[in-house]
């Protein structure tokens, strides 16, 4: 969901790019995104990976399709201003979430999803009995839980896939999340335990007078429900004396949205897959040529025969497309034979070509100008890429995975480095968080904020002398962290071509961490005077006469006050520097 109270809730929907979009795509989602998108956050995405869940076989068109289906959204009013649109693809960050659910969620969840059976019964030409179309509903779960998503806007078929997404959402904050304890006296702790059904070794250490009672009450319990099986977990839950402290996902709600049933040609439901549609590009001709083959009322064989409207899949789109007077005219004129099946398709055509003519209008310019529609999407994907890595940021976290730039192997560690670095790390990540358009990579590079040039930073942590000159730690991209040792000063090295917002944050971080000393190069900017020297090469920032130097520099961009909120537990190192803290985020 959008942070922040005076933001508006979000919604999130997906297509599969079949290509250009018919009648029965625009009154079936088409309006009620456009609609949507004057009072939602929105955000819509290109589904082709869902695509490929039954139509795996033949992406010869997938990429014209794509661009036929964004260019008919825009061309019925989506506005990129407004709504955000993103290729699924182009989002590796939905397939990890989507693996990751797969770990906790149960095979009968998915098995019992309505249109599962219903597919595999009505597909018996196509070989989808495949794991991937068995877990689509959980991609759309991850779909929808990486944006936080409050609301979706689906059909009534549609809400029992929002119906797990709502249960994956419960799961996981379960297995992952944290407990928090109601205040209650020690006493009561055990009468807890046996009302969430624990067993009885368990509460036992709970009593009072037992003699292997714990002193820490709630510490065992918190150490037991970390471990415990997720039935003991729900039964501390449900006694309402614990809940979850960091939800890592909320349940969205399912936005139900009406849309009227349009028939295609044949009088059955229309879709591309019945060779029954009328598309939102059709010509004017094209449209009356499809009409003129459409069913009427099966009852009606004659001219001279009354005709029953209410039958009558083209006067199910009289009511859609037509004016107030043209429908009333058909529904009485059709009962008493006045107007036959002819005339009341050329009515049902003219009105259908009046609709379709803005729409085809606004379609040209991106006709002319193909890539402007890949603009958007890659504007829009961009824009959507912040958000997913910002919740799986939340997601590794919570599972406790280890992060991207976290160190994972060393060739020695000089007096505790590695955590140092990880440290390090774990603050760049809010950073990150904090200020996205600073452009983090997420290996914990920074990039220009203005040129979007690489920065290549590679950070150092001066600590106390030891007999080794330093440590390269080796990061999962196999970046290496140079650990320099200098001299008995606490310090950080920044080798970085960055520009001066990224050293400045730089500065402050090592300021917060009590550094003394910060060294800058290849390229230096010389913070205390706010300008590049004229020399190149390593500068060195005692901190203490840059506090005296530059306060207004200090103060003036990315107050560092506002970063406080991402440390928590701060704690001493253990190493005999005074001020030094560590920080828990």
């Amino acid at each position: 969901m959008s942070e922040g109270t005076n933001q508006r809730r979000r919604i999130l929907s997906g297509m599969r790019p079949t290509g250009k979009l018919h009648l029965g795509n625009l009154v079936g989602a088409l309006q009620n995104w456009v609609k949507l998108q004057d009072e939602y956050e929105s955000y819509h995405f290109v589904a082709d990976w869902h695509m490929l869940t039954t139509g795996y076989e033949n992406t010869l068109s997938l990429r014209q399709d794509t661009w036929e289906m964004v260019a008919d959204w825009l061309a019925c009013g989506l506005d990129p201003h407004k709504a955000t649109f993103f290729i699924q693809s182009r989002l590796p960050e939905h397939a990890e979430l989507h693996l990751l659910f797969s770990m906790v969620t149960p095979l009968s969840w998915l098995e019992r999803i309505p249109t599962y059976k219903e597919q595999l019964e009505s597909m018996r030409d196509r070989d989808i009995n495949t794991y991937g179309f068995l877990g689509y509903p959980l991609l759309q779960a991850a779909d929808i839980l990486m944006y936080k998503a409050d609301c979706v806007p689906v059909g009534e078929d549609q809400v029992p896939h929002v119906e797990l997404t709502r249960e994956v959402a419960r799961r996981f904050n379960l297995v992952f999340g944290d407990v928090q304890l109601a205040d209650l006296s020690d006493v009561a702790w055990s009468g807890v335990a046996t009302m969430a059904g624990w067993p009885s070794e368990i509460v036992g250490q709970l009593w009072l007078d037992s003699p292997g009672a714990v002193a820490d009450k709630k510490g065992f319990i918190r150490r037991y429900y970390n471990t415990a099986p997720l039935a003991a977990r729900a039964g501390l839950l449900n006694t309402g004396h614990a809940q979850i402290k960091n939800y890592i996902f909320r349940e969205p709600e399912s936005k139900l949205t009406s849309a009227p049933r349009l028939p295609g040609t044949d009088g059955r439901k229309m879709s591309k897959s019945y060779n029954n549609a009328i598309f939102l590009t059709d010509t004017p001709e094209v449209v009356s040529k499809k009409l003129a083959t459409m069913m009427t009322d099966p009852a009606r064989k004659r001219r001279s025969d009354p005709g029953n409207p209410d039958v009558c899949p083209v006067f199910d789109l009289h009511k859609v497309f037509s004016s107030r007077d043209t429908i009333t005219r058909v529904n009485r004129e059709c009962r008493t034979a006045e107007i036959g099946c002819v005339d009341c398709k050329k009515l049902a055509a003219g009105h259908l070509n009046a609709f379709l003519a803005p729409i085809q209008e606004r379609r040209k310019p991106y006709e002319q100008n193909p890539r402007e529609v890949w603009d958007i999407l890659e504007a829009g994907t961009e824009k959507a890429r912040a958000v997913a890595q910002a919740t799986m940021r939340e997601v590794r976290a919570a599972v406790r995975l280890t992060q991207p730039g976290a160190v994972t192997r060393v060739e020695h560690d000089a007096g505790g480095i590695v955590g140092r670095v990880e440290d390090l790390y774990r603050t760049v990540n809010a950073l990150r968080t904090q200020w996205p358009e600073l452009g983090f990579t997420p290996d914990g590079h920074l990039l220009s904020g203005i040129g979007k040039a690489t920065a290549s930073v590679v950070y150092g942590l001066s600590l106390e002398e030891h007999a080794a000159g330093g440590v390269d730690a080796r990061t999962e991209s196999g970046q290496t962290v140079q650990v320099k040792v200098t001299g008995k000063k606490r310090g950080i090295h920044i080798s970085s071509a960055s520009e001066a917002p990224e050293i400045l944050i730089v500065l402050k971080l090592s300021l917060e961490l009590g550094f003394e000393e910060v060294y800058n190069g290849p390229f230096p900017f010389d913070l205390a005077r706010g300008k590049t020297p004229s020399k190149r090469g390593t500068i060195r920032f005692p901190l203490n006469q840059l506090r005296q130097a530059s306060p207004k520099l200090l103060k003036e961009k990315y107050p560092f006050e506002q970063l406080n909120r991402h440390f928590v537990n701060a704690q001493p190192y253990g190493f005999d520097e005074p001020g030094v803290r560590a920080l828990s985020l």
